[in-house]
Formats: C-alpha cells, structure tokens, sequence
C-alpha cells in the first residue's frame, strides 16, 4: 500500500484545518456584508475576535510593536468566523484564511479533495471581492494543512522510537525540545522543485485519548535567498497538494504496522 492510498478514515480525525496566508489587503467589516451574507447560508453562527497577529509579523519573528500605527484611523480588521452546528468553521481576516472541520467520535471524515474544494469555493468569492470591490489582487505567499488524529495509547511512546530512529540517518528530520514523557514531536523538511515544506508533528497522550498532531506548511523559494522572503505561490492549490502529500508521508512513518492494522488498510 502507497502513502497515496492512505485514508485519515482510520484512525479517526478529530480536526481539520486547511490555511491559505497572503499580503495584508485593506479590509473593512462594511464592504464584506455581502459576502458574509453569502457564507451564512453554509456557515450560519457568526463571532468576532480581535486580530491575530500578522502572519508575517511570526515568521518574521519581528516585534509586534507598532502593528496599531499610532496614526491609524482604524483598527485592524477583526478575526472573523463563520461555523455550523457541525463543528465547520470558515475564519478569515485581512491576511489569512482558514477552513476548519472538526469531527466527533462517530463523524466520517470526507476526504481531504471535499475540504480542498470548499476552500477553493471560499476564496475564490474572496478573490474576487477584493478585486471588485477593493480593487486588491490576493498574492498567496504560504499555505498550510494540519490534522488531528486519535491514534491509540501507544502512540506518544511509539513516535518517539521512531523519530529517534529516523533522526539517527536523516538529517532532515529535527528534534523539538522540552517534550519528555507523555508527549513526543519534531520537525521534517522537504523540498520539491521551487517549494519548501515543513512538517511539524506532536504526539500527545492524555486520560482521555491520544493523539498525533501534523501541521504542514509549503511556500516557495524560487530565487529567495532567505525562506522568509516567501516569494509569491503562483498556484496555491497545487502547493496545498504537496503539503497534504508530505504530511501523509510523515504520518504513515511515524505510525506503527500494528497501528494501521487496526485502523484498517483502505
């Protein structure tokens, strides 16, 4: 069985998240009502919370001083999420967006191709509110997938032997520190062509249910020098591809044979 072949059916997925970041636009709440009112026949709860930090701002790791210039009219435009009764959520401010599922112990996952295209539906709508509207042009520099998994007791304990084991003869992998015990992760890198993928993963074990966190996050490199510079994603969708693809990869090396067994081979 290929890494292509495997299904996040088994083991169960507790959370989804699927992020597209891009360069700040100049949002305000009152010119997005017709498009909140469009996403309110999917999404129809509304909550409103201060901005997140610019993304740029982390990756940067500059200060977030001055994020509020002192001659600013305006406060940043709030982070804004639109949910359903069925733990799906659309959240999105004037640099990101991100497309959430989240799955109790009985809920079937659809697949990663369903989540794809419900973000692909959003931001198209959103592209093309900045343009018509803002006369903006959304410039995508980072995407990124994430997963939550159930994945059994032995897990935390199982992905440390593993990591270690993979750390001792890849140098691509890393160690993150202060995670002792219970809790075990690490970081992988990868590079396909023009793009960057980083893969961090923990392992987490708790009274109630294990789990093995995966975050993937892809970007481009052609001519940057400094990965930071995240030069524009021409195509995010494919990126999204590659880091789902990569964060596969991760997952199925990290598990045990016992594991996929019991989670079923589909």
């Amino acid at each position: 069985m290929t890494t292509a072949d495997r299904s996040f059916d088994n083991p169960p997925v507790r959370a989804v998240e699927l992020s597209i970041y891009f360069d700040q636009i100049p949002l305000r709440l009152i010119s997005m009502a017709p498009l909140v009112s469009k996403l309110q026949e999917a999404y129809p709860d509304a909550a409103e919370e201060f901005a997140r930090v610019p993304w740029k701002v982390e990756a940067d790791d500059t200060s977030f001083a001055g994020y509020i210039p002192e001659s600013s009219e305006h406060f940043p435009f709030p982070w804004l999420t639109l949910s359903n009764p069925s733990g799906h959520s659309v959240s999105f401010q004037d640099d990101r967006i991100i497309l959430r599922w989240e799955f109790n112990k009985t809920a079937q996952y659809p697949g990663y191709e369903i989540l794809r295209n419900n973000l692909q539906s959003f931001f198209n709508d959103f592209s093309d509110h900045a343009s018509n509207v803002l006369n903006e042009t959304i410039v995508v520099r980072k995407v990124r997938g994430e997963y939550t998994n159930s994945t059994g007791p032995e897990v935390p304990w199982t992905v440390s032997q593993k990591l270690y084991s993979r750390h001792s003869e890849d140098d691509n992998a890393d160690l993150l520190p202060g995670l002792q015990g219970a809790n075990s992760g690490g970081l992988f890198h990868f590079d396909d062509d023009d793009l960057a993928t980083h893969v961090e993963f923990v392992a987490i074990s708790d009274r109630s249910e294990s789990s093995l966190s995966l975050r993937s996050s892809t970007f481009s490199t052609e001519e940057a020098e400094d990965e930071a510079k995240y030069e524009e994603l021409t195509n995010w969708a494919i990126a999204l591809d590659v880091a789902h693809k990569r964060l596969i990869e991760c997952f199925d090396q990290l598990t045990t044979s016992k594991q996929k067994l019991n989670w079923g081979q589909r």
